[in-house]
């Protein structure tokens, strides 16, 4: 991810010293390249995977890991510069030309004979694009993160109070919005458009998931082999790359097909955790020795928080609660001390081929809605909904199936939610709350959940997936943290023609009673170590919770940090209170997320807003 920043306004000149200055300041940093125009300024950090091209018609700035289908454009892009492609793509057909773009990419076009501009990133919200809007100024002020959009002088950032409640509610704050009032980032295959001093927003990619393919498994499963391994070469043909290896089925996927096509011994770099429950270094050290790799370990330590965990908050240009942060750093970081330019991530996979629990839970849901609605209404659920029907052996378990089941989607999926589970009152001061719209998260995921045009339910929630767990969280993650590090990074278990394909397999070769992710386990059968292909699904948590009970000086640093939580008047001191007494008494490992969570808000309004 190569940072950039700019600003665009018509009808004002800008001068070229005080622009020049004013972009330093918002990049933080002296910038590789910059571009001055009439009324326009970018700037980006380094050239690796940057294209520019200005002339008297059009400014164009493509940058990361774009490609075409288009045999014509790809051409250009290999014989000139990705650049000119867009421009003489966008020349021919307009902004339609997005059709024709691929990848992992932003990108900004600037129309001066028709004085509009396009901005915009990728199908999948790989790159991410912040910017503010301020019509009254005709001013655009954008940038590949918040706080460089905040550095404007003529931008006004104040702390949104929705975004604190959707960060308690989702662990991050979700696109369009940010922890600023009126400062926006891009949803996936988003762009925006400001013409006449009118802004408008554009969705140009949505998935088709009518046209089902009618091969049988093995047929299927040989696709989707030959199709991942065409994305991980593409992936691999970067400056010294190497890959992040968990153990799991993705990593270890990208980790096989990268020891394949490359020339040397791939370089795979695993972290583990002296706390057996979250430790899955074995399984990494099996792929490893399965696909003879260069194996790289670190072991995360209590004390690799405290000295690492400053810089991690400084790089996060918004809170977020996701502890598996920290590893994902170490891991980046382990990467650059041995040599790696770009690491290849196996982010993806469960969101394209439903590899996670949930999708198979509402397929036992959804087959309630299969009974004769008169059988239902008028027969089961008079029945055990009754209070004395509780009492009875499983009674409890079956009234609560029938309460989920009776919730639609994707409310469902939120039913277990800490702020579903306390009422609002509990956590939040009543000042806080009247600022706020606690119907709003809900609100989101019905929004993006309803998007596709066509689909079933297990779509769905895939798509609903690639926007809150991707887009939103993972890898936004895994961006920061290379950057920190120093490294670049691919998500070749994202690339356009493998979701292309997922899009056209059928739900149930996804998911079923039976397995999570059929077809591709039928894919990777004789490829995969069969330990691998059958472990249990884990995380790449943070052993956080039993750290900071045991862990005196880490239990104080976080403590500490929920105290700066409470000056800022948004929670009840007895719900901070209780967190702390419920951690040390009660459920550690639960608790401690919610500790982490808390203390990452803190250390982050520290950090930020006295900037």
């Amino acid at each position: 991810m190569t940072p950039f920043c700019g600003w665009i306004q018509q009808n004002t000149p800008l001068n070229a010293n005080e622009a020049d200055n004013i972009l330093q300041h918002m990049l933080g940093t002296d910038p590789h390249e910059r571009q001055l125009g009439p009324h326009h300024a970018l700037a980006i950090s380094q050239t690796d995977h940057s294209f520019f091209i200005q002339d008297s018609n059009t400014t164009v700035l493509v940058n990361g890991h774009p490609r075409w289908n288009d045999e014509q454009l790809a051409t250009q892009a290999a014989k000139n510069s990705h650049a000119h492609a867009l421009q003489h793509a966008y020349q021919r057909d307009g902004i339609a030309c997005l059709h024709r773009l691929q990848g992992q990419f932003y990108f900004l076009i600037i129309d001066h004979s028709q004085q509009v501009s396009y901005l915009g990133t990728d199908r999948i919200g790989s790159q991410p694009v912040y910017y503010q809007w301020q019509p009254e100024l005709s001013l655009l002020t954008f940038g590949s993160s918040a706080a460089m959009v905040k550095r404007h002088p003529q931008t006004h950032c104040q702390l949104s109070e929705q975004a604190i409640f959707n960060y308690l509610y989702f662990h991050m704050i979700p696109s369009p919005g940010t922890v600023y009032k009126d400062t926006y980032k891009l949803e996936p295959a988003q762009y925006i458009k400001v013409q006449h001093d009118k802004l408008s927003h554009h969705t140009y990619w949505l998935p088709d998931f009518s046209d089902y393919t009618s091969f049988n498994d093995d047929e299927l499963g040989n696709l989707v082999y030959d199709t991942l391994r065409s994305a991980v070469l593409r992936a691999s043909e970067r400056p010294n790359p190497g890959a992040f290896l968990s153990g799991g089925l993705d990593s270890s996927t990208v980790a096989g097909f990268f020891s394949q096509v490359s020339t040397e011994p791939a370089k795979t770099f695993s972290i583990g955790f002296p706390v057996a429950a979250y430790n899955e270094i074995d399984y990494a050290r099996i792929a490893s020795r399965h696909f003879k790799t260069e194996q790289h370990e670190y072991f995360i330590q209590p004390e690799d928080i405290l000295t690492a965990y400053d810089s991690i908050i400084g790089a996060l240009d918004e809170p977020f609660g996701n502890s598996s942060v920290l590893p994902t750093y170490f891991c980046a970081k382990l990467a650059k001390e041995n040599g790696v330019s770009t690491m290849l991530a196996g982010d993806g996979g469960d969101e394209i081929f439903a590899g996670n629990t949930r999708y198979q839970k509402q397929i036992i849901f959804e087959n309630y809605q299969k009974v004769p609605s008169f059988a239902r209404q008028k027969l089961l659920e008079p029945i055990i909904m009754q209070s004395v029907f509780s009492r009875l052996p499983l009674g409890s378990k079956a009234q609560s199936y029938i309460k989920q089941a009776l919730t639609p989607l994707p409310d469902r999926l939120e039913n277990y939610n800490f702020l579903h589970q306390h009422a609002a009152s509990e956590v939040f001061t009543a000042d806080f709350l009247q600022k706020v719209d606690i119907e709003a998260p809900l609100s989101h995921l019905r929004d993006v959940y309803h998007r596709p045009k066509q689909g079933d339910y297990i779509n769905r929630m895939l798509y609903l997936d690639w926007k809150r767990t991707l887009a939103d969280n993972d890898l936004p993650k895994v961006n920061r943290m290379c950057q920190l590090a120093g490294v670049d990074v691919v998500y070749p278990m994202l690339d356009d023609d493998l979701i292309a394909l997922t899009c056209s397999i059928p739900s149930n070769k996804k998911v079923n009673f039976q397995k999570l992710r059929y077809i591709y386990k039928h894919a990777v059968r004789n490829f995969l170590p069969e330990a691998i292909i059958n472990k249990p699904k884990h995380g790449f948590g943070l052993p956080f919770g039993i750290w900071t009970k045991e862990h005196k000086p880490l239990q104080e640093y976080a403590y500490q940090s929920l105290d700066h939580v409470e000056s800022l008047g948004v929670f009840h001191p007895e719900f901070l209170a209780n967190a702390k007494h419920m951690h040390q008494h009660q459920h550690s490992d639960y608790y401690g997320e919610l500790i982490w969570l808390l203390m990452t808000l803190g250390q982050w309004c520290k950090t930020h807003l006295d900037e």
